[in-house]
């Protein structure tokens, strides 16, 4: 069974003032009677924490719902936040471009389930909504 994609239809860029990544923590904690807590290594495969907003219409709200539906539990694939679809430079910093003019752009993605949280819409008028969840990359 292939794993599925982030679908076309939906935006794959998060609004950065709603984009939040954490770091990835493998640690086993164990409370002590006295002093500071024990910790060591529990896993190296600890998935990392993300938070993102997208801002969708009502279509793309459907298009996810039935995203959800199918992988709420499933892993997908999904555009790097940090350093997937960024235009690559030169050196000197110029633009790269390809053969027939388009952009360079790197192209890095993340293998990644749904996180505990239920995703949430929020209205924004217009037929615009705020829909807001979680990740955790694999």
């Amino acid at each position: 069974m292939a794993v599925p994609v982030w679908p076309d239809s939906l935006p794959d860029k998060a609004s950065r003032e709603n984009f939040n990544e954490g770091s990835r923590d493998g640690r086993l904690r164990t409370q002590m009677e006295r002093g500071p807590p024990k910790n060591r290594i529990g896993t190296s495969i600890d998935p990392k924490p993300i938070s993102l907003a997208l801002r969708i219409n009502v279509e793309q709200w459907n298009a996810f719902d039935t995203f959800w539906a199918a992988n709420k539990a499933l892993p997908f694939w999904f555009l790097d936040q940090t350093r997937g679809d960024v235009q690559l430079t030169t050196d000197d910093g110029s633009p790269i471009y390809t053969a027939d003019g388009a952009p360079l752009k790197n192209t890095d993605w993340w293998l990644c389930m749904f996180g505990d949280a239920r995703p949430a819409a929020n209205n924004l008028g217009a037929a615009q909504y705020s829909l807001s969840f979680n990740l955790a990359v694999l």
